[in-house]
C-alpha cells in the first residue's frame, strides 16, 4: 500500500477506507442491523470524542431466517462464504 510512497513527505498518501463489521450470533434479541460505537465503550463520555469509530452490526442468524444462503449472505456483507460458514458452524458447535 505504501511501498512506492514516502511515509514521511508533506503529500497525503491516500489509503482504503477502512471498514469494520462485528458479527453477532448470541443469543439475547438484537436489531437485524445496528450502529455499534467505540465511544460507548469509553469511561469518560464526551460529546464530541476525539476518536469515534462505527461498525454496522449485521445478524447473520436473521438473514438465515429469512432463507438467505450462506453465498448470499456473504455477498451482501462482502465477506468470504467460509467465514460466514464458519460462524454459523462454530455457533452450532457451542
Amino acid at each position: 500500500m505504501t511501498k512506492d510512497h514516502d511515509l514521511y513527505s508533506e503529500k497525503m498518501i491516500s489509503i482504503p477506507a477502512p471498514r469494520f463489521v462485528i458479527f453477532y450470533n448470541g443469543e439475547k434479541k438484537r436489531p437485524e442491523q445496528e450502529v455499534l460505537r467505540l465511544s460507548d465503550a469509553y469511561f469518560i463520555r464526551e460529546e464530541h470524542p476525539a476518536l469515534e469509530l462505527e461498525a454496522l452490526q449485521e445478524l447473520i442468524a436473521k438473514k438465515l431466517e429469512k432463507g438467505l444462503s450462506v453465498q448470499e449472505i456473504a455477498e451482501a456483507l462482502e465477506e468470504e462464504p467460509d467465514t460466514i460458514r464458519n460462524l454459523i458452524t462454530h455457533k452450532k458447535e457451542g
